[in-house]
């Protein structure tokens, strides 16, 4: 039982780390870079759905799952609820 719950802080650590460093690089981009997330922030709000996110960007759920289980993309998860950060879907366009 120990061993699970280190191994989950393990991975929580991970993703906070992860998620520092995406949004180090999503302050670090370029003015072009900026006008797109603020346009995609002004159409579809701050947070979306798994669903939304792979429409704006057409791909498919499937391939949203695989960006977030690669830490390819800013999320959070609420039980079964993903909600994806909007502007980190520029790192996968």
């Amino acid at each position: 039982m120990e061993r699970k719950v280190s191994d989950e802080l393990d991975a929580k650590n991970y993703q906070m780390e992860i998620e520092e460093y995406l949004l180090t690089k999503l302050e670090k981009c370029s003015e072009f870079e900026k006008r797109v997330q603020n346009e995609l922030v002004e159409k579809y709000g701050l947070w979306t759905t798994i669903e939304k996110a792979a429409k704006i960007i057409k791909r498919s759920k499937s391939t949203m799952y695989k960006y977030k289980e690669d830490n390819l993309i800013i999320y959070r998860q609420n039980g079964r609820i993903i909600s994806i950060y909007t502007k980190s879907l520029l790192f996968v366009l």
